[in-house]
């Protein structure tokens, strides 16, 4: 059947004839045992839920608006920016739109223009 003491012998085998395999495998034993107490630890413990609390509405509450993201302290533009092109930077940076980008802006419009005429009489 089972002989502990063959179990023994090929474990005493095992540790002074390849160390670095029982090593090993002793570790990957070990990390599966934590990560199944952590995780049992993990499971047991029971977080209890607060509900948040409950705020009457009313109408004549004033809006509340966020404040909008300010720049850092020690932020500073890279370059000043001018309000228009020049001649150089409009070549460079403004392509003109070709026929058939005119048509699909042309037939979106007309799109637009009949869905809000199509119900007037």
């Amino acid at each position: 059947m089972f002989d502990i003491d063959e179990l023994r012998e090929k474990i005493d085998d095992l540790i002074q004839n390849r160390p670095v395999i029982f090593f090993t495998v002793l570790f990957i034993i070990f990390l599966f045992l934590a990560g199944l107490i952590i995780l049992t630890i993990q499971t047991s413990v029971k977080t209890k839920y607060v509900a948040p609390a409950a705020q009457n509405f009313t109408a004549d509450a004033p809006v509340l608006i966020p404040s909008p993201p300010t720049p850092e302290q020690d932020y500073y533009p890279f370059r000043t920016t001018e309000s228009t092109w020049n001649k150089e930077e409009a070549e460079r940076w403004f392509s003109y739109p070709d026929s058939k980008i005119m048509e699909q802006v042309e037939k979106a419009n007309d799109e637009i223009i009949n869905d809000l005429t199509g119900v007037a009489p």
